[in-house]
């Protein structure tokens, strides 16, 4: 305690005057007028004074209200240890509760839950709480109160969600409440979780204010075996197989597809479980395969511990135009939510390719034809004619158009039936490997001109420099060690010059455009150009399709680029299987009629239900639960095909391995900007420190509440005295 103004405590000498006041006051005594003094005996008289002190209460009201005043004037402070036993008295607990899928392994959400509502116990009537639950997300449950009973109600009402883990947010989160409190009151930070490995990466770094006390609940039990058995993936296979069963001849329109499933079991242990005496047996399990909840097929599984495997089932025939709803089950454990994996089964869709081919003896569009037949996903129906036989009929039913070395070879009525197809959202590829002079009437209607005709047979070959691995053709080849390019020879090629509106995705090593998309625009969406009236894709290679001015049939990168260009040009946009918890999924509704009572319903695997409105269109969602989603029309038939999704949980969370608590703790340090502020900061003076306690406020509101109630109890101590008081002496001059 310190004190700025010393000398006002010399005030305190003010105490003496009630004291003095009391001692010297008289009795006030009333002459009462009497007729005679014949018959009373004389006696001497004597000034008699208070030799005692009465009222004892009021006099200590006064002294006590001058000593507070006195006190309050001279500015009294807390300095060192007291201002900082003072600031505890008001302590702010924040509590980060982690409710992440792996949190349900076990008996740690009991743990977890206790010991979240334990951290408010004790809460005194200062004190205040807050608590944050998270999972690879953070929410604030309740803002800072003084209400430690409701925080801990709360605590335990939390449940748990099907999501992953990240520690970073949630502490960011917990920062911003504990720099809201400031300096001036206690701050602790409690972190109850199992604190697995996949919640904080290794070059994570988290800063919390100054002064902040850390505290970390780890509910993991070294007790229990933590072993944990899961259904992590499932790869699906699509091949067409002939309607009359394989064998049977080549697929074809009629041909049925079937598909093969593979599911991804792991089986992983942590703590205990690594100690060889307590080491638990290798996994024995039966794996089952369901459709539409009926169990299909079923494998064993046998499995050593901190391994995974593929578990195959026989290839399944698909019903066509019939979506099938697939789950690859596992037997119950301890951590039983990601025993089981769930997808969702269609037709494949297909999409017609017609190669138009020039005339003669060499066939152009063998390597083409090749990598065609090979495509899956979508299946690729691909006929093939020369240019001579081209008739505008053969255009119905197909969504790619290439025209090999050929366009010089249609006649006017084809190259008109080719641009319309393309204007009604058609995809064309074109390559060019003759002069352009014959097919100015095709390429002239998209702008394309070729300047000369590379020739690179005598020196070094050309070679592709660059491709935009942003663009839907090449963006299979973005990751490292994906497709090697620059492994291809280019012999001749044609020096095109880019039109109007146009793009180059792919450039040759003199800088001449290698891919030309005519069309970017459609790149992202599938609105036609009212302007223009394009609404299709066209994409122009100024080399051969084969082997005679290029080698890029036979590199590895040419059956993914066709495919890619394939998908590209046909608008096909590969549907999803499943999504994890977490993501946002796209559903395409189709449109319905605009009246009342029409619309989309989705119902979440746990039933819950959400109208979505009248029209069609692409929907984004919230994937939040494991299971199947369903799509069904408000009025349709409850026997009529839904659409459905499939969701699953996220496969970090299988992984029950944990981090190692102190060297978390020690990644969370001090913010940096605050410990540079501090340093350059001036120290706080005394006087600074006094007019932020300003406890001489206190000091004369006390001391004001005080002679307020000396006032009431004096006033009340008069009216009791007021009656007369009569002296007399006996003849022996006794006062009686």
């Amino acid at each position: 305690m310190g004190l700025l103004a010393p000398l006002f405590l010399l005030g305190l000498a003010a105490v003496a005057v009630p004291v003095i006041i009391h001692m010297r006051l008289r009795h006030r005594s009333r002459m009462v007028p009497f007729p005679s003094l014949m018959f009373i005996s004389r006696a001497p008289y004597r000034s008699v004074r208070r030799r005692r002190l009465r009222d004892l209460l009021l006099l200590a009201l006064r002294c006590l209200a001058l000593a507070l005043l006195a006190v309050a004037f001279a500015r009294p402070l807390f300095q060192g240890d007291a201002a900082a036993n003072a600031a505890a008295a008001n302590r702010l607990t924040v509590v980060l509760l982690d409710n992440s899928f792996s949190m349900g392994f076990g008996g740690r959400w009991q743990r977890a839950t206790s010991a979240a509502a334990s951290a408010f116990d004790g809460m005194s009537a200062v004190d205040r709480g807050a608590l944050i639950v998270y999972s690879d997300q953070a929410a604030m449950v309740a803002a800072p109160t003084a209400d430690g009973a409701l925080l801990a109600t709360l605590a335990r009402e939390t449940e748990l969600v099907p999501r992953a883990t990240s520690l970073l947010p949630a502490i960011q989160v917990a920062r911003g409440v504990l720099a809201d409190a400031g300096s001036a009151a206690a701050r602790e930070l409690v972190i109850v979780s199992d604190f697995q490995r996949s919640s904080w990466a290794p070059d994570n770094v988290a800063a919390l204010p100054q002064g902040v006390e850390l505290r970390l609940v780890d509910v993991r039990s070294e007790e229990e075996d933590e072993v944990n058995a899961a259904v992590t993936d499932v790869v699906l296979d699509h091949a067409r197989m002939p309607s009359g069963g394989a064998g049977a001849g080549e697929a074809g329109e009629g041909a049925r597809e079937r598909v093969g499933i593979a599911a991804r079991v792991s089986y992983q242990g942590v703590g205990a479980a690594a100690d060889p005496e307590r080491a638990p047996e290798p996994l024995r399990a039966e794996v089952d395969l369901l459709f539409d909840g009926e169990v299909i097929q079923t494998r064993a599984v046998e499995l050593p511990l901190d391994s995974s495997t593929m578990v195959s089932f026989a290839p399944e025939v698909l019903e066509r135009e019939r979506t099938t709803r697939g789950t690859v089950r596992l037997r119950e454990d301890a951590l039983a939510t990601d025993n089981e994996f769930h997808f969702v089964l269609s037709p494949a869709h297909e999409v017609g390719v017609l190669v138009i081919e020039p005339g003669g003896g060499r066939r152009r569009s063998r390597y083409l034809e090749e990598a065609l037949s090979l495509g899956r996903r979508p299946f690729l129906r691909v006929n093939r004619v020369q240019a001579s036989g081209f008739q505008p009929a053969m255009l119905e039913g197909k969504s790619v158009v290439v025209i090999n070395d050929s366009a010089q070879q249609l006649p006017a009525a084809a190259d008109a039936a080719v641009v319309r197809f393309v204007r009604e959202g058609g995809g064309l590829l074109i390559g060019v490997e003759r002069g352009l002079n014959s097919t100015s009437a095709l390429l002239g209607e998209f702008g394309v001109e070729s300047t000369q005709q590379v020739d690179r047979l005598a020196g070094t070959p050309g070679a592709l420099a660059w491709f935009d691995t942003g663009h839907p053709v090449f963006d299979v080849f973005a990751a490292a060690r994906s497709g090697d390019f620059s492994s291809a020879s280019f012999f001749r090629y044609h020096r095109l010059e880019t039109p109007e509106g146009a793009m180059p995705i792919a450039l040759f090593d003199d800088g001449a455009p290698a891919l030309l998309d005519l069309m970017p625009a459609r790149a992202e969406d599938g609105v036609a150009d009212a302007a223009s009236g394009r609404a299709g894709r066209v994409l122009v290679l100024p080399t051969s399709f084969d082997t005679f001015w290029n080698t890029l049939p036979l590199q590895a990168v040419f059956l993914p680029f066709v495919h890619r260009s394939m998908e590209y040009l046909a608008g096909y946009a590969l549907p999803r299987s499943w999504y994890r918890v977490g993501e946002v999924a796209s559903v395409e509704l189709p449109g319905t009629v605009g009246s009342e009572g029409d619309g989309y319903i989705s119902v979440a695997p746990s039933g819950r239900e959400r109208r979505l409105g009248t029209g069609g269109g692409d929907l984004l969602l919230d994937v939040e639960e494991p299971g199947f989603y369903d799509f069904r029309e408000v009025r349709a038939d409850v026997t009529s095909e839904r659409l459905t999704l499939a969701a699953n949980v996220p496969v970090s969370e299988s992984d029950l391995g944990g981090l190692d608590v102190d060297e978390f703790a020690s990644r969370i340090r001090p913010d940096q900007a605050e410990d540079a502020a501090a340093s350059l900061a001036t120290p706080v003076t005394a006087e600074e420190r006094e007019q932020r306690q300003r406890l001489w406020w206190y000091l004369i509101a006390a001391a004001a509440t005080i002679l307020v109630a000396e006032g009431l109890f004096g006033n009340r101590r008069r009216r009791a005295t007021a009656a007369p008081v009569v002296t007399a002496w006996s003849p022996t001059g006794e006062e009686t």
